[in-house]
């Protein structure tokens, strides 16, 4: 923000100081040059400002900006890959652990008085299977591995194994690239991270999740 305003660009920020609709954003930021976006579809804006130069994406997905018609209007598309890595991949492994040590069931016993022993499965315990080795995927493996889990299991389109390896070394860590159909049967924890496109839309489904065993997360 300091740079844009240090070089002489006006800003606006959003108003309402919470999520916006698509028409919302079409309509406050319809005589804009550039927007700095969130995941609002900006479908809407693209159609009703003729005079957009650029969209920023706040993060890595892309799949709420419509590429195809910002290509045939000369709109710029921008994103910032590294700016939510961690916070990513920070929250994942804390979802991970509130899931297998079951702690969302314990405070919601907590809240009415209750006070059971809930003790779930450590990750150290754990085969755990990651569906994307990117920026994302690949932190998820390093901090992961701090907690020597049973068997990392990991399917990319890339290889990657050299990278995972290496990453690893010294760690005495269990490691193995497979097919999703191995992850999906034989995790007890199964991780995506991958952008949403076409050929990942609809990734899990109800075949998949039948190959699961009942106690995956």
């Amino acid at each position: 923000m300091e740079i844009l305003h240090e070089t002489g660009w006006e800003i606006f920020t959003n108003p309402l100081k919470r999520k916006l609709t698509p028409i919302e954003v079409s309509e406050f930021a319809k005589d804009v040059d550039g927007i700095i976006a969130g995941t609002e579809d900006l479908t809407p804006l693209i159609y009703k400002n003729e005079n957009l130069k650029i969209i920023s994406r706040v993060g890595i997905g892309l799949d709420s900006v419509p590429l195809k018609l910002c290509r045939e209007r000369g709109i710029a598309v921008a994103y910032t890959p590294d700016a939510v890595t961690m916070a990513v991949v920070e929250l994942t492994i804390g979802l991970m652990i509130s899931l297998t040590r079951k702690v969302l069931s314990a405070h919601q016993e907590l809240k009415v008085g209750g006070w059971s022993r809930f003790t779930g499965k450590r990750l150290g315990e754990s085969t755990i299977g990651i569906i994307g080795a990117g920026r994302v995927g690949l932190n998820v493996i390093r901090i992961l591995s701090e907690f020597k889990p049973k068997m990392i299991l990991v399917n990319d389109l890339k290889a990657k194994e050299k990278e995972i390896l290496e990453m690893l070394k010294g760690k005495n860590i269990n490691f193995k690239l497979v097919s999703k159909e191995e992850i999906y049967a034989t995790s007890d924890i199964v991780s995506l991270h991958v952008p949403l496109t076409n050929k990942t839309r609809n990734l899990i489904g109800e075949k998949e999740f039948s190959t699961f065993s009942k106690d995956t997360f």
